[in-house]
């Protein structure tokens, strides 16, 4: 406690002591120092009421500029995009304007080919005409030298059988001949030799079968050549009979 009291003593100033007043000067610069920071101080509120009054003024401006250059930036953006899509555009066109040329190129070869095509036709038809002209005409001059050689052969083989078979005509008797020396009766056989009208007959039968085998033609009674034996059948007759039965 008594401590304390001796230190606040020690604080107490001492009336003895007497203090330097401000002088004149000193009070005057004082003065004006306030002064020169209330002018600073009417200077920045004025320069900031200006600032703000010079903001407000060019704010529709500033945002004016600022969608300009936002709309500079889109129109390029889009200018871009209309370059790229004309690019596209015309190396579409360029594309279109080649299939249209490959597929009229391709039309001209397709006509080509297809009038190729009927001249070759017409060609070959020609040629089929021609070719059936030449066949007919050579098939004609086959059968027509085909055919005289056969008549020729066929004349040459009755010949033939004419001379292995001679038939002559009886003198004494009408309608009555001999072949092969033998007598031939014509229809009545009364009092003739049995054996030789057959042989006769066998003959007769012999020469009539080789002359319808030498020229082709169909028997209506088949022949079955034996010499005396010779057999001539009639399946007409046979048929008709068995089917009475």
């Amino acid at each position: 406690m008594a401590g304390v009291q001796q230190s606040i003593q020690n604080r107490t100033p001492s009336p003895q002591i007497a203090k330097r007043s401000y002088t004149y000067d000193a009070v005057m610069r004082l003065n004006n120092i306030e002064s020169c920071l209330i002018d600073m101080k009417k200077s920045r509120d004025e320069v900031i009421t200006n600032i703000d009054q010079v903001l407000e003024r060019e704010k529709t401006k500033l945002i004016l500029e600022k969608e300009k250059s936002s709309s500079e930036l889109r129109l390029s953006r889009y200018r871009a995009e209309i370059a790229d899509q004309n690019k596209a555009l015309e190396e579409d066109r360029q594309r279109i304007n080649s299939l249209r040329e490959n597929i009229r190129l391709r039309r001209v070869a397709l006509e080509d080919a297809r009038s190729r095509y009927q001249t070759g036709n017409d060609y070959l038809e020609e040629s089929h005409k021609l070719l059936e002209r030449a066949r007919v005409d050579v098939l004609s001059e086959a059968l027509f030298v085909t055919t005289s050689k056969l008549c020729a052969r066929q004349k040459e083989l009755v010949a033939d059988l004419l001379t292995i078979y001679p038939i002559e005509q009886v003198q004494s008797e009408s309608f009555s001949f001999k072949i092969l020396g033998v007598p031939l009766p014509n229809s009545a056989f009364t009092g003739c030799d049995e054996d030789q009208v057959a042989t006769a007959l066998g003959f007769t039968c012999h020469l009539i079968h080789m002359l319808a085998y030498y020229l082709g033609v169909p028997l209506r009674f088949p022949m079955t050549p034996m010499s005396s034996k010779s057999i001539i059948r009639d399946p007409i007759s046979t048929s008709l009979s068995t089917s009475r039965q």
